[in-house]
């Protein structure tokens, strides 16, 4: 009797640890298809401040009139450097790295609208670094 429970428990936990190995290497698998730099990329989207959006759609205390607006990019689409669509950043929200290039996109004067956007995005931030934007209709 004690021989089969034995069996039995060595039988689970053989079954339990080849399911936890296919599991990690399906991971590795995906996480090598997906770059986690995305460089030289054209963003469409709208510069909007997420802090008004959660307020207006959502009920959220946000308060940009005191400590200011947290402008971040919705995207609508997106191209590689070769000019081929990235559907995998459509409907995204990206938040600009603070620097030169974005500041203007981050102040006040560029809010609620359409704008294209040369960078660098880092997947697993959701975050762009702006090379350059232009506005767009």
């Amino acid at each position: 009797m004690k021989k089969s429970y034995l069996i039995a428990i060595l039988v689970v936990a053989a079954i339990a640890l080849a399911a936890v190995g296919i599991t990690s290497i399906k991971a590795e698998e995906k996480g090598k298809h997906k770059p986690a730099v995305l460089e030289n990329v054209t963003v469409t989207g709208v510069n909007y401040c997420f802090g008004c959006a959660l307020k207006k759609h959502k009920g959220a205390k946000s308060q940009c009139s005191l400590h200011g607006h947290q402008h971040a990019l919705k995207v609508t689409g997106a191209k590689d450097s070769k000019g081929k669509k990235i559907k995998d950043l459509d409907g995204w929200v990206l938040h600009y790295l603070a620097t030169d290039a974005s500041e203007p996109l981050m102040k006040e004067g560029i809010h609620g609208d359409g704008v294209q956007v040369k960078g660098n995005v880092y997947m697993e931030e959701r975050v762009i670094e702006v090379i350059s934007f232009k506005p767009v209709e």
